[in-house]
């Protein structure tokens, strides 16, 4: 990977009433960075349930997982549900070792998936 090139990103998607919040890449301290702002964005203009999608997250650390727990601080405090979609089985270990998992509802792949199909594709904005 360049010097230039970014090894995260985000991007934001209505599903129904839900926006999806789909992550990929490594979550680190660069990422929480970057994409806090997008983040901030999202929620101020979107009353929407968030779902978090780690199916593309490759590598999770404490900034990362500190991203996740803003993430859903902010959903709830604005009095939504936080949920996720799980990611690879290294970053649901972690996520497990250290009990965020349990912060978020869980939903399967069908959710996020699935009403793409029916309700059609709206990107909200791309950051990364």
């Amino acid at each position: 990977m360049g010097a230039d090139e970014v090894a995260f990103g985000v991007r934001y998607r209505l599903a129904g009433a839900a926006i999806v919040v789909e992550l990929r890449g490594e979550l680190d301290i660069m990422a929480h960075q970057r994409l806090s702002p997008g983040l901030d964005w999202t929620l101020d203009c979107h009353d929407g349930d968030i779902v978090v999608d780690l199916r593309a997250v490759t590598f999770l650390d404490a900034s990362g997982m500190k991203l996740l727990v803003r993430i859903h601080q902010e959903t709830v405090r604005r009095g939504r549900r936080p949920a996720l979609v799980r990611g690879n089985a290294q970053v649901s270990k972690v996520m497990r070792i250290v009990r965020l998992e349990q912060a978020f509802d869980l939903v399967g792949d069908l959710f996020v998936d699935q009403p793409f199909a029916e309700d059609g594709d709206q990107d909200i904005h791309r950051a990364g």
